[in-house]
């Protein structure tokens, strides 16, 4: 991608008004955390503006944003001090004095949001510019398969993860690779903890291809993972997604090399059983 700059991909006319009175706004941190953190941690159903999450815009005294439509490009802070993903390209179509600005994304340029990641020298850095000062100044050194987002993966006993987001980490975002690998790399006792009902179901990953991401994967195409109870529970909410999507929560036990017998994880499982008391219809979906 050497010499490439952002303005190859996005094309702005350089003498169209929503060029001459844009913005880039460069975030780094929010509430004191680093913004790519507090990006990562969204719940994206919630967030009204999707992609264009990032983009907090204070008072037009404080912005510069003098009226309506102006063009904005929005960018996020990377491990590097100067290195930028984009998050999204939008037009103001509010100002609000004491609350964030409204704005809407512009669909011509969605399909980079949150792929493309460009470098902007250290002496760029701040809050807000102008967009025809900056625009040529971005290098792109990279364009993501998959859009940057998801969660980084925290560690096997730190997961406790909704369906819904643990399916998105996988399938939709590039960190979902390194979820994969570690996944696949180990066979596991694992709980899934329904917070609908307050029960649990305690199961193995033992399968060599592929280990516990197979397990899971499972789960993720068929939802009850051709458990008994599960399974009946699906056919109880009329074989709604959104159930298990929305109250079934992920969590590692016990991990394992695979090189470990599989008799030995299958004791395990009946071990964690019986700490849960899973197989009590009361708090439990296990069956045997």
């Amino acid at each position: 991608m050497e010499g490439i700059k952002l303005n190859d991909l996005l094309n702005i006319d350089i003498d169209s008004e929503e060029f001459k009175s844009g913005r880039i706004t460069l975030n780094t941190e929010y509430n004191g955390e680093r913004h790519i953190d507090s990006w990562l941690k969204r719940d994206e159903r919630e967030d009204k503006y999707g992609p264009d999450f990032s983009f907090w815009a204070r008072s037009p005294k404080k912005t510069y944003i003098k009226k309506g439509n102006e063009l904005v490009v929005v960018a996020i802070q990377l491990d590097r001090s100067d290195v930028w993903l984009l998050a999204s390209v939008c037009k103001i179509t509010k100002i609000n004095i004491d609350s964030p600005c409204e704005r809407e994304p512009v669909e011509k340029y969605r399909k980079w949001f949150n792929r493309v990641i460009f470098r902007l020298s250290k002496s760029a850095q701040g809050y807000n510019f102008t967009l025809r000062k900056f625009l040529d100044r971005c290098e792109v050194i990279g364009v993501l398969d998959k859009p940057y987002g998801g969660k980084r993966f925290p560690g096997y006993f730190n997961i406790n993860e909704r369906m819904s987001d643990l399916m998105n980490y996988l399938q939709n975002t590039n960190l979902g690779e390194d979820w994969k690998k570690e996944l696949r790399a180990v066979k596991a006792v694992y709980c899934l903890n329904d917070h609908k009902e307050h029960k649990v179901y305690i199961g193995s990953a033992y399968n060599d291809n592929g280990c516990l991401l197979k397990r899971w994967n499972d789960y993720f195409h068929t939802l009850h993972g051709g458990n008994v109870e599960l399974r009946k529970l699906f056919e109880e909410h009329g074989n709604d997604s959104n159930y298990f999507l929305d109250n079934f929560y992920f969590s590692i036990l016990e991990i394992f090399p695979n090189t470990v017998n599989d008799e030995y994880i299958l004791e395990r499982e009946h071990h964690w059983m019986s700490v849960f008391d899973s197989r009590n219809p009361e708090v439990g979906y296990n069956k045997n």
